[in-house]
């Protein structure tokens, strides 16, 4: 789907009945054991890189970073691009900030961070979810300190319908976080979907 206009009013994810508007969860995040991993969900609505690089404080560096491309709009093949070789916290940092918009605005992806010394990983997801796996006790904290509320898992449910959005504006911006650094490529699984 495409929407041009100002920065304000994109979004990548939202419902799609009765009338499409962008998906507004509040701050909520769930305990959540399915697929066999205890991990926390966290819905967000807005600055979802704030939220990645606060809790990607918790975790040991160096950073493996995944860029997954589900709905490539011209800048390359649909797949799976790793970080040739890990990165450092303000290597993450700077990508994170530099991409900001479509990140955070642009539902053609999602992004894997992965720590290279232990097993915490943090993912965002197409439709404005991150998957904390293994981050500790004090990611709870973090996002309480934050405004998050946490809710029984079943609270956050995804809208069916629902509808993302591939913005034109940040074709070249995908283009350039592909040229950005080197990246080995893998072909999308079932889960990137």
């Amino acid at each position: 789907m495409e929407q041009m206009g100002r920065l304000d009013d994109l979004y990548k994810f939202g419902t799609a009945s009765p009338q499409e508007v962008v998906w507004l969860p509040g701050k909520v995040f769930a305990r959540d054991e399915r697929g066999g991993l205890p991990h926390l969900r966290i819905a967000v609505e807005g600055q979802q890189v704030r939220l990645i690089e606060a809790l990607m404080d918790s975790m040991p560096e160096p950073f493996w970073l995944l860029y997954v491309l589900v709905v490539p709009r011209g800048e390359g093949q649909a797949g799976r691009y790793q970080a040739s070789e890990p990165l450092t916290r303000e290597q993450v940092r700077s990508f994170l900030e530099r991409f900001r918009n479509l990140i955070e605005l642009d539902g053609r992806h999602n992004v894997w961070l992965k720590s290279d010394s232990g097993p915490a990983l943090l993912v965002l997801d197409r439709h404005n979810l991150v998957y904390a796996y293994d981050l500790g006790d004090n990611s709870v904290e973090t996002l309480q300190q934050m405004g998050w509320v946490e809710l029984d898992r079943a609270a956050i449910a995804l809208p069916d319908p629902h509808a993302h959005h591939y913005h034109a504006m940040f074709d070249d911006e995908a283009r350039d976080i592909l040229a950005t650094m080197q990246w080995n490529w893998t072909p999308l699984r079932e889960q990137d979907y």
